[in-house]
């Protein structure tokens, strides 16, 4: 039962990380990069981000989360810094 209750609550969180609707998107990437940063230091910028569409909030939690991870394996970087921002129509850019 545990197992299967754990299973459900990973397969929920696949589907829209709980720290999205917890802190908003900027601190949900932001602890996305603490959780990375093990020889990596992220700067994450961009507190004015307008509310986006759920579907789009969790594309750019996603493509963030996986470039942070590329950086710490692949790019042999010291520091990343990762801005979101949008346009006038609040189109993230």
């Amino acid at each position: 039962m545990r197992s299967a209750i754990a299973e459900i609550r990973r397969l929920v969180d696949d589907l829209r990380p709980p720290a999205i609707d917890e802190v908003g998107l900027v601190d949900a990437i932001r602890q996305r990069a603490d959780s990375l940063a093990a020889d990596v230091a992220f700067e994450v910028v961009g507190a004015t981000i307008r509310p986006l569409p759920a579907a789009v909030e969790v594309a750019v939690f996603r493509i963030s989360a996986e470039a942070m991870t590329n950086v710490v394996r692949h790019s042999g970087a010291s520091r990343c810094r990762v801005e979101l921002a949008t346009d006038l129509n609040g189109v993230p850019v």
